[in-house]
């Protein structure tokens, strides 16, 4: 078992014990690639706001500081001002 990461919006899914990686595109619904991986713990280290500097826990999309939402562009984190 494992899970799909995107790359882009950091959303995920766990596959189901019958479930393959071949069975799912390899896009995700906001363009970003989907990446097969094994523990989540190797994906979502701990970022900090680019607003406050606060450190999240990786897998937050909005600071508990300071609410505001977290974007990923890549590798690098990013505030999404648009929202």
């Amino acid at each position: 078992m494992g899970y799909l990461v995107c790359d882009k919006c950091r959303g995920y899914y766990k596959l189901e014990p019958d479930e393959s990686p071949d069975d799912f595109e390899e896009e995700c619904e906001c363009g970003g690639k989907l990446e097969v991986v094994f523990d989540l713990s190797n994906v979502f280290e701990d970022i900090y706001c680019p607003q406050c500097g606060y450190k999240n826990p990786g897998i937050t999309l909005f600071c508990r500081e300071c609410g505001a939402y977290l974007k990923m562009e890549g590798k690098s984190l990013m505030m999404d001002s648009s929202k």
